[in-house]
């Protein structure tokens, strides 16, 4: 994609089920959270049905980051990527649908 601008990806371990992901549209600052099962090195995006980040994701005037934070197994990933969305100090910066299953998670 040649609207994303930045990259930066962990190192990964030997083995991991799953991983966390951030992209960050720099010119706002909103971004959006997911987590992907399979390998880091694999043709996968987004699985976001977010309609505002699908328009960014495909405009390539669109300026992103993107960054993979956490590897592990999906459960893992599950966890953290509740964490970070329930610890948020500003919700409005998640461009996600995944908070309602945030707040499945939690009961």
């Amino acid at each position: 994609m040649t609207n994303i601008t930045k990259t930066n990806i962990a190192t990964p371990p030997g083995s991991y089920e799953a991983y966390l992901y951030r992209y960050t549209n720099t010119l706002t600052n909103q971004q959006y959270v997911g987590i992907h099962k399979g390998s880091v090195d694999d043709a996968y995006k987004h699985s976001s049905t977010n309609t505002d980040f699908q328009k960014v994701f495909s405009d390539s005037k669109s300026k992103l980051s993107f960054e993979v934070l956490y590897f592990g197994n999906f459960n893992e990933m599950l966890e953290i990527i509740h964490c970070f969305i329930t610890n948020t100090t500003d919700p409005q910066l998640i461009k996600n649908l995944i908070w309602k299953s945030a707040r499945i998670l939690s009961g």
